[in-house]
Formats: structure tokens, sequence, C-alpha cells
């Protein structure tokens, strides 16, 4: 853009008449040849031209190829018309309208936890009530009501500024799917962003089908006609969406939709898809720079600065390349995916002819490593006015065009160069007093406003003066309290605002905002002490459940229509080949082994994965071959599979980098492994805070190597004679089965009880016949200053258990201070108990462990293992360390790291 105003100034200069010359300094002498002009207005041209491009991305080649779509576009003649109706309805909208008033209810909440199921931190939440009202002609006011930011691991929090989060339910021109923009409705499609199915030419990358309809009747004996629109993309791409949208047949008007996207977003992608689009209007750029020097430049000059840029390429500096994540950056954070899980939206029928929103919900998340970061936006509206005879002031005019306004009427002298923000009209009345208006970025300025002409200098400057003099001691009263540097910041910034100047005869201060653009101009409505908007009784409890503030069971409706029959059309994609840190582990028989895989996305919902993986310890190469079909939430699998695998699936996660890290560095390996090869299928169905799997199997399992393995490595041996334990010798078999795995949290609310819950069952035959399930819960609760957390878990079995469906108790994951394997059996029992302080950033942690696994037959005589010890938690437990000691059997002292820990 910087770009095309230098062109835009430079083509456009003109030779000043001579009667004004003499009146004012000269401006510079136009050097420019009209050969020269002329380029510089073609360069001026192709500039304006790219930038349209850019923008609107709307060329005669997509219309074209939207014209030649569209016979395929339509499932039938219904879908064309309601199409063509929708798309109607959406560029004009109801210009019938004349007000309403609403008061919106909305909250958002970002949570943060390692495993798809776990016990979730809730990271923040911003909880907004406000009343809006609209008026044509008028534009937008807006009243917070109340609003709040929580932090459960901050001891203090500040919120300022979230209270302008609010969403306008309507204005015209406003986009009604809300989301993935939910500002103003483009018309046409722009293929850098998210393909909007209702806009023109989306024929193109969509395909349309009418689905179910119903009929609502009114009072008046009305009947309205709905029907549903069900669209799918023509391919997997996460620029288009897959959904169901339900429309007034006669009116066209949206009435309810539930949507998401056609595939995941895979961050590195997209990264390196931007990265090939800037690549290319580098190019273009390029050519336009030349033009331009070429043009302005003298020759001499110009074949420098034309040698100096072709070294530049030829190195890459400058380019969008350049702004491209490293490789070991790429590697090291995989995965690296968004997912947008579902987006509701519903509308309601006012007066009998007006929809307007009545409730907006989006579910996403995003994972970067072994970091997954859970988001949710819900927000209702509820409307207190629709088409009445509604009141509203005028939007207030900023205070600079006020001023200006005011100073050429009186013929006084402005600083155009000093930023003055929004102040409503009653703030600066023709009374002849002075207003002392402040920027942050500016030194103080003093406007002189009404009869000032009619004022001494002497009595401006007393004015002046007392009024300073009253803001330095609101502001010194407020700094004397004040207990960071960050408080002190704070309140100069606030006291150097122009709120000051409405603050002082009002309880409110009015400023004014623009979105999108400039298309939508509003005013809030702010009280002078922001504090009441926290406490206002009309804001819902920071941990209230979102059941309790939004219908949460119409929305789940609504997103039940997203199942494995909605999905983009077959087109299989490129396959793409990668490796990294995530496909990276360290264990006692492999060594290290380092993981290819291979990723083909089909379309219709079907994936297909390869994984290749061989140890340098044992040179013994395993691999997966994975068919899948998903629609996020639900998934079906069937896989062909030689991999190796780990005991105690209770106490899981032994194969995956973060505990590779402790067996690298000091030869501690606490998992224990066999060998297994075969085919399953199975299917997981995944919830909000839950999940259920289940698998059929059947495979060969041997063990994994011998227990002598010795050319593995470690970081300890350059220092002494470090050896990994021996691993377990399995039993060689073949089971034919079912395995099933639910999982439910309960509860993200920090300050009362959260609860986790596991459910685990195998039955198999072969071999030989057996059974085993698994039950464990984890509780934590606050308890005043202090927080604690009490885990318990049991299993037992039926029939001959192979020694490699054991389970092998003592170490990280179950007794902390003992040796990992201290005790197997068919049966045990597990209680962990911790207790630390509540504050949940950084956490000073003390803990017991006892537990037992032995044969069932005679388990009375099991001895008991029991270990303590203290540690340090990060960010709620998401990072922790332990200094553990062993009590019984062995007492030995330990230290361990590790991922996710309940407090």
């Amino acid at each position: 853009m910087m770009l095309v105003a230098v062109v835009a100034s430079l083509a456009t200069m003109t030779t000043t008449p001579g009667a004004l010359l003499a009146q004012r300094v000269p401006p510079p002498r136009d050097t420019l040849s009209t050969a020269q002009r002329e380029e510089l207005r073609r360069v001026s041209r192709e500039a304006s031209e790219m930038n349209r491009a850019r923008v609107r991305n709307d060329t005669a080649a997509r219309r074209a190829l939207a014209r030649a779509s569209e016979p395929t576009a339509f499932a039938d003649s219904g879908a064309r018309q309601l199409l063509n109706r929708a798309r109607v309805a959406r560029e004009q909208q109801d210009s019938a309208l004349r007000s309403y008033s609403a008061t919106t209810t909305q909250r958002i909440s970002a949570s943060m936890g390692v495993r798809k199921v776990g016990l979730e931190k809730l990271l923040w939440r911003g909880d907004n009530v406000a009343k809006v009202e609209w008026k044509r002609g008028v534009g937008v006011w807006i009243t917070p009501v109340g609003s709040r930011m929580t932090i459960p691991m901050a001891d203090q929090v500040r919120d300022d500024g979230f209270s302008s989060a609010v969403t306008v339910p309507y204005f015209p021109g406003k986009e009604s799917l809300w989301l993935p923009d939910g500002g103003v409705a483009k018309t046409d499609i722009n293929e850098r962003e998210i393909i909007h199915p209702i806009a023109r030419g989306a024929e193109a990358y969509y395909r349309y089908a009418t689905g179910d309809s119903l009929t609502i009747k009114l009072a008046d004996g009305k009947a309205i006609r709905i029907r549903e629109l069900r669209i799918s993309a023509r391919k997997p791409d996460w620029h288009q969406i897959v959904g169901s949208f339900w429309f007034d047949v006669d009116g066209g008007q949206l009435v309810r939709a539930a949507y998401r996207l056609a595939v995941d977003m895979d961050i590195w992608s997209m990264v390196s898809e931007e990265i090939d689009l800037e690549r290319l209007d580098d190019v273009k750029v390029a050519v336009l720079r030349d033009s331009i020097a070429r043009a302005t430049l003298d020759r001499e000059t110009y074949v420098k600065d034309s040698t100096r840029r072709a070294d530049a390429a030829r190195s890459g500096r400058g380019n969008a390349g350049e702004d491209g994540p490293p490789g070991w950056v790429k590697a090291g954070f995989r995965p690296a995916k968004a997912k947008l899980d579902g987006v509701s939206v519903e509308y309601g029928l006012y007066q009998g002819r007006f929809w307007l929103p009545k409730a907006h919900s989006a579910t996403a998340s995003a994972q970067v490593g072994f970091i997954r970061v859970p988001i949710t936006f819900d927000e209702k509206f509820t409307y207190e006015s629709v088409d009445g005879d509604l009141s509203l002031p005028a939007l207030p005019m900023s205070v600079s065009a006020r001023v200006r306004a005011d100073s050429v009427a009186r013929g006084l002298k402005v600083d155009t160069t000093v930023k003055i923000a929004a102040i409503p009209a009653p703030v600066l009345p023709d009374t002849g007093r002075v207003v002392i208006i402040t920027d942050n970025n500016s030194a103080n300025s003093t406007v002189c406003m009404g009869g000032c002409r009619t004022m001494t200098p002497a009595q401006i400057d007393s004015m002046k003066r007392a009024t300073l003099e009253r803001v330095r001691k609101n502001r010194d009263s407020a700094l004397a309290v004040a207990k960071t540097s960050a408080d002190s910041l704070r309140i100069t910034t606030r006291f150097n605002s122009r709120r000051d100047v409405q603050c002082q005869s009002d309880s409110t201060w009015i400023r004014t905002e623009t979105r999108y653009d400039g298309a939508l101009r509003m005013a809030y409505r702010m009280p002078c002490d922001e504090n009441k908007l926290a406490n206002a009784k009309e804001l819902p409890t920071a941990y209230a459940s979102d059941e309790e503030l939004f219908d949460v069971q119409s929305r789940d409706e609504l997103l039940s229509s997203l199942d494995l029959s909605l999905q983009p059309a077959w087109a299989p994609q490129r396959p793409q080949l990668r490796s990294g840190f995530d496909l990276m582990r360290y264990n006692r028989v492999e060594g290290l082994s380092v993981g290819l895989e291979a990723t083909q996305v089909l379309g219709a919902g079907y994936s297909l994965r390869a994984l290749g993986r061989i140890g340098h310890a044992d040179l013994h190469a395993n691999g997966e071959l994975i068919l899948e079909r998903s629609n996020g939430k639900r998934t079906a699998f069937a896989s062909v599979f030689h991999r190796l695998a780990a005991v105690n699936p209770e106490w899981g996660g032994a194969l995956t980098l973060a505990p590779s890290l402790p067996a690298f560095l000091y030869t501690r390996d606490e998992g224990f492994y066999y060998r297994t090869y075969g085919i399953e299928l199975g299917e997981r169905i995944e919830q909000r805070r839950g999940a259920f799997e289940w698998r059929l199997f059947v495979e060969r399992q041997y063990s994994a190597a011998d227990t002598g393995v010795v050319n593995t490595f470690s970081f300890a041996g350059l220092f002494g004679e470090r050896r990994f334990r021996p691993n377990i010798q399995s039993e060689e078999s073949s089971f034919t089965g079912i395995a099933g795995t639910w999982q439910q949290s309960y509860g993200n609310n920090p300050t009362g009880f959260r609860l986790t819950t596991a459910i685990r069952g195998e039955l198999a035959t072969g071999t030989r016949e057996y059974g085993r399930a698994s039950i464990e819960g984890t509780l934590t609760r606050p308890l005043g200053k202090l927080i604690g957390s009490v885990s318990a878990s049991a299993g037992s079995s039926v029939g001959t258990v192979p020694s490699q469906r054991l389970w092998w108790m003592g170490g990280l994951k179950s007794v902390r201070g003992q040796l990992a394997g201290t005790q197997d059996g068919d049966q045990f029992w597990l209680l962990r108990t911790e207790i630390g302080r509540r504050s949940g950033f950084f956490r000073p942690v003390g803990f017991f462990d006892i537990g037992a696994s032995g044969s069932r037959k005679n388990f009375g005589n099991v001895f008991t293992q029991r270990g303590a010890g203290f540690g340090f938690s990060l960010f709620d437990g998401l990072f922790r360390m332990d200094v553990s000691r062993g009590i019984f059997p062995f007492k030995r002292w330990r230290t361990d790291l590790y991922l996710e820990a309940p407090i």
C-alpha cells in the first residue's frame, strides 16, 4: 500500500499556476519528462489493479469457472432456486427494519491440555453482557452492563478493553453466517480466505442439495416454510466448508446453520502457501519498482540500484521466503494443526417478519507439539424491542472534526498533528471554558471553545491551571495506592486520556469506534469507574457452566447434522511426506527411532496414512498403514501394522517424545515393550470433554528383544557406567479380541471440583483366553489457600493373562520413588494424593503414593509399595518436576521431569 501511495502521488504531480507560486513556498521542481510521467501513470494503473486482485481476488477466469461448474453444482432444481434466493437476501437484506434494542450475553473460553481427554486447565475466560441499540439513520449505541476477564493462574487480572468485544447482532450489510468473517457481507469470494458458500461464484467450489423441510405456523395463521440446503466442498481443502443451512423458502433469509471446515488446517502448510503467494506478489512488485526507478532515477543511479536489487534477489534478501520459519522450528512443533469443530448460527422471527440472530456458537482447537488449546465461543441475544419507536441520539462527532469545524468558524489556528479521540458534543459546550485534551503519544494541547475570544489570556491560563490541578490530584491519589509498576503505568495513561474530561461532570463517558474498514460506526457509553463492570449483578459468575447460560441442547442438535455423510467430494490430494520431533523417540529397545510419515487426503472424509520407522539399536523396521474416515468428532479406522507396543495402557505415554528425554539423558526408561503385528478396525467418538474408542484386532505378540540389549546410548553414559535395565520377556501369543476405552472429564472450575474418569476393557481369545478391565478417577478441589488432588484406580482380570498384558507397577506413573516393574500381576490398586499452593502459575507440591499389584489368587498376601516427595509445577500442572523418596520396598531418591499432573 505504501508503494501504491508513492506511485499515485508521483503520477498526479502537476505544475502550480504562477499566481499561486508567489503566495507560498514553491514546491520541488518537476523534472519528469513526458515519457517518464506516462510510465508512472502506467505503473500506477498496474499497482491499482494488483491491489484490487489481491483484496477482491475477483477475475474473469473465476467467473467463467463458476459458470462452467454450474451443471455439476446442484443435485436438484430446488437447490439452485434456494441458493439464488439466499444469495439475493444476503446481498440486499431487509430495508424495512427501523430499529431494535437487545441484550447480548457473550462468553469466550480458552483452555490448555496435553491429551485429547484429560484435566484441561482454563487459561482465560471473558464474559460480556451489554445493551445494544440500533436505529436506521443513526447507528449503534452500546452500553456495557458487565464485563470480566478471568485468568485462574494469575493473582491479579486486568480486563481493560474486553468490553469492546461485544457483537452487534445486526446492522445493514452484516454477514449473516457470523464466522469466518462476522463483518460486512462480501458478494465476491477470496481464495486466500475461507470461501463463502453463498457468495457469487461459489458454485466452482461447492455442491448443493436440498434436504429436509418444515413449516412454522404463526399465531395469526401465517405459515412459514423452511428448507435445508446441504452444502459440501468439491475437494478437501481448509478454505472450504461443509454444512447444513436452513433458509426461509419465500424470502431466502438464513434461519439456522451448522458447518465446519472441510478438513483441518495444517499450520505449516498454511504458512508455506501464504509465502508462495507473497513470492508471486514480490515478482509483480519488483517489476513495478523497476519501472518507477527507471522513470525517476538518472541512468547511473538506476544501474547501481538495479545491481543492488539483483544481488539481493540472488541471495534471497528482501523476499517473502525470508519470513518463513526455519526447518528446525517446523520439525520441533509438530503436529501443528488448527481445527474448527463446528459453528452453529440460529435466528429468531420477530414481529412475524424480521429474522434476527438469536444465538451463535463455535468450538475450535489448536495443537502445536504436545500442547492442545481448545476454544469455545458462545453468545445469545435477547430483544427488548424490534422495529419500535426507539429514540437514540446522533452518534457524537469525533472531537478532532468538531474542534476543526469550530476553529475554522472562529478563525482559530488548529494543530492538525495532535491526535484527538472521540468525545461527544455535550462535553464541548459553547460556554467559553477551556477544555484540556491530552493524547498518550503527544504533549498536552489546549483547545479554546465558545466565547474564548472574550477571555483574557490570564483567565484562560487560570482555568487551565485549575483543570490540570484537579486531574493531577486524582492521578496522585490513584498512584499512592498503586501496587506495581504496571498499575502506575495504567493509571498514568488513564489520567492522560480524554475520558477524564467527560468524567469531571458525569459518571459515564462516551467513546466512538469504527469496525470493518469504517462500514460500522458506533458509540460506547462507558462507566467512569470500569471496575463496576466486573462486579455487575447482571454478569454470570465466572465459573457458571455453559449449560446454565446458553441453550446447549439446541446447539448440539444443530451440530449433530454434521455427520459422516456430510463430507467434501472424493478428490485425492497430493501426498505429504514429513518427519519431525513428534515422530522421534528413544527407549531401551530401539535406541533412537526416527519415523517417516506419508499422508494423503482422499476426500469424502477419507485419508490414508503410512508410517515407517527404524531404531538404531535393534535395527528392526516397524510400519503401519491406516485408512480413516472422519467428520472431526467421529473417526472410523482400519489398519495393518507391525509395531513396538508398551505394556500398561493405564499409565501410557512410554512411546512418545516426553519420556524419551530422561531415557536419553540418564538411562531412565520406565516403559516395558513387546512387538506385535496384525490388523485392526475400530472407531473413535470425541466429545467436548470425553471420548470413546473401540477396536477389533487380530494380532501376533512376541518379545521385543532379549533381556540384554546393550547397544543403546545415553548422555549419562559419557560420565560413567550407565546401562538400561533389561526389558521384560514377553510370551509369544496370537489373539483375536476387542478392546475399548471410555474417558470423560467433568468441570473446569478451578474453584470447585474437577473430575476425570477412564474405564478400559479388553477381551481376547487365541493362544490363551483372558479379559482385563480397569477404572480410574482423578478428583481435584481447592482447600482454602491450598489445592489438593486424589487419584484412585483399580483393575482385575479373568482367565490367563500373558505377561505383556499384566499390570507392571512402580515408578513415575504409579508409585513414585519406586523402580518401574517392582511388581507385576493380573490385579492392582493404586492411590495417589497431592497437595500444593493454590496459585497455579508456579506451585510447590507435596505427594504420597501407595499401591500394589500381584496375582488375584493370593492378592491378600501382596506387599504394598509406598513413596512420597515434593515437586514444583508450572501452568497449573502442565510442566512438573518431582523429587521422590521410596518408602517401601526400595528406599532411594530420584528426580523426574514430565508433562501433565493433576495440580
